[in-house]
């Protein structure tokens, strides 16, 4: 077909979008790209938040294993003796 464009769905979207902001909200070409460049900035700002989050998730998961770690070398290291025997070993060995 000659002369025919054909426009995706977010083309249409986008240009209706740019129509509501001329007509409808008065602004000219140059706020309407401003906005939308602030917008796509905006996006992009909050797939990096997610991002650092899901980066901070792993860290917390980590750190909390390593933790876990720790409290269970306790529990290797420590030895249960019975009430006073520590003290009849140090009077002993004065």
């Amino acid at each position: 077909i000659k002369n025919t464009r054909l426009y995706s769905q977010e083309d249409v979207d986008l240009g209706r979008y740019i129509q509501r902001l001329t007509q409808e909200m008065g602004m000219n070409l140059a706020g309407v790209k401003k906005v939308i460049d602030l917008e796509r900035q905006v996006a992009r700002m909050e797939d990096e938040i997610r991002a650092l989050h899901e980066v901070l998730d792993r860290k917390e998961l980590e750190h909390r294993r390593l933790i876990s770690e720790v409290h269970q070398s306790y529990k290797r290291e420590l030895v249960l003796m019975p009430r006073g025997e520590l003290a009849r070993n140090i009077r002993r060995s004065r």
